[in-house]
C-alpha cells in the first residue's frame, strides 16, 4: 500500500509486552554510573508493572562483540547482576550481535516466540519518561492499530511528530515488523574497520517498508509531563551523543534512500495527521 492511501483499520491487543534494554559502558569508569542508570529504568518500569500486566519482561543485553565500535568493556554485566540480583522479569545477557540492529532482531525475535506481541525499545536514559500515562497511551495506540508507536521525546520532539519515531522509546507490533524484515543490518553500528560508516536510526527503514505495505501506521504520543532524556555527561559520551544529534537527519535520510524512499513517505504514514 502506497502512503497517503486510507487508513487501514487493524485492531490489536497488547497481550504481552517486552521491553528491550541495550547498555554498554566503552570503559570500566563509566560502569557505575551506567548501572545506576539502568537501575532508575527499573524502579520505573517495576511501578509502572503494577498496573500493566501486559508488561512480562525486561531484556538488558550489552553487547561485547569487540569487532565493533560500540562495545562493552567486559565489566558491565557482572556489576549489573550484583545490582539487580535475581528477578523473575528481567534477564541480563549479552550478545555478539551489533548494537543497532542485529541485537534487537535476536532479542525481539526470543520476545515474539515466547508470545510477546509487541517489544518496547527504550534507552537506560528515558526513566523519567516511565510512567503509568505515558504507557498507557502507547498501548492505546497500539491497540487502535499503530504498528510503531514511540514518545516524541524533548531532544527529538519535532522529528518524532513528523513520523520518525527513534528506537529510544518505541513500541513496534511483532508480526508486522518481522513481516517486513526486522531491522536492516545496512543500517548495523558501525566495525572497527570500517568506523566513518553511516549507522543507527535502524527504526527508518522498517517504518518505511511498514508504511508502504500498511498505509498509516505510526503514532508519535506526546508525553503526558514535561520529562527529561538522560544523555550522557562523560566526555566521550556526550562528544558521541552530540555527533549522534547532529548527524540524525543526514542518516534518517540516508536510511530511507536505500528503500529508495523520502522523510515524506514516513511523514505521510501518521496515524493523527
Amino acid at each position: 500500500m502506497k502512503p497517503g492511501l486510507k487508513r487501514e483499520r487493524r485492531f490489536s491487543m497488547v497481550k504481552k509486552l517486552g521491553i528491550v534494554a541495550r547498555l554498554f559502558s566503552a570503559e570500566p569508569g563509566l560502569v557505575d554510573k551506567n548501572v545506576k542508570m539502568m537501575l532508575k529504568l527499573i524502579e520505573a518500569f517495576a511501578l509502572v508493572k503494577k498496573t500493566h500486566s501486559e508488561i512480562a519482561v525486561l531484556d538488558i543485553v550489552i553487547p561485547t562483540n569487540p569487532d565493533f565500535v560500540d562495545v562493552d568493556c567486559g565489566k558491565t554485566e557482572q556489576a549489573l547482576w550484583d545490582a539487580v540480583g535475581e528477578v523473575d522479569w528481567i534477564r541480563i545477557s549479552t550478545t555478539q550481535c551489533g548494537l543497532f540492529c542485529g541485537l534487537l532482531n535476536e532479542t525481539m525475535t526470543k520476545q515474539r516466540d515466547e508470545g510477546c506481541t509487541h517489544s518496547l525499545v527504550v534507552s537506560s536514559g528515558c526513566a523519567d519518561y516511565v510512567t503509568d500515562a505515558n504507557i498507557a497511551n502507547l498501548v492505546a495506540a497500539a491497540e487502535a492499530g499503530a504498528l510503531v508507536t514511540g514518545l516524541a521525546l524533548n531532544e527529538l520532539h519535532d522529528s518524532i511528530m513528523a513520523g520518525r519515531i527513534p528506537n529510544t522509546f518505541a513500541v513496534w507490533r511483532l508480526e508486522e515488523l518481522f513481516g517486513v524484515g526486522g531491522f536492516d543490518l545496512r543500517m548495523e553500528n558501525a566495525l572497527r574497520a570500517k568506523p566513518t560508516k553511516l549507522t543507527g536510526v535502524e527504526e527508518m527503514i522498517p517504518q518505511l517498508k511498514l508504511v508502504r505495505q500498511h498505509g498509516k501506521c505510526l503514532m508519535p504520543i506526546e508525553p503526558v509531563s514535561a520529562a527529561v532524556w538522560n544523555a550522557p555527561t562523560d566526555a566521550a559520551g556526550a562528544q558521541r551523543h552530540k555527533d549522534k544529534m547532529g548527524s540524525k537527519l543526514v542518516r534518517q535520510e540516508y536510511a530511507v534512500n536505500l528503500e529508495g524512499g523520502t522523510l515524506d513517505e514516513i511523514r505521510a504514514g501518521v496515524m493523527n495527521n
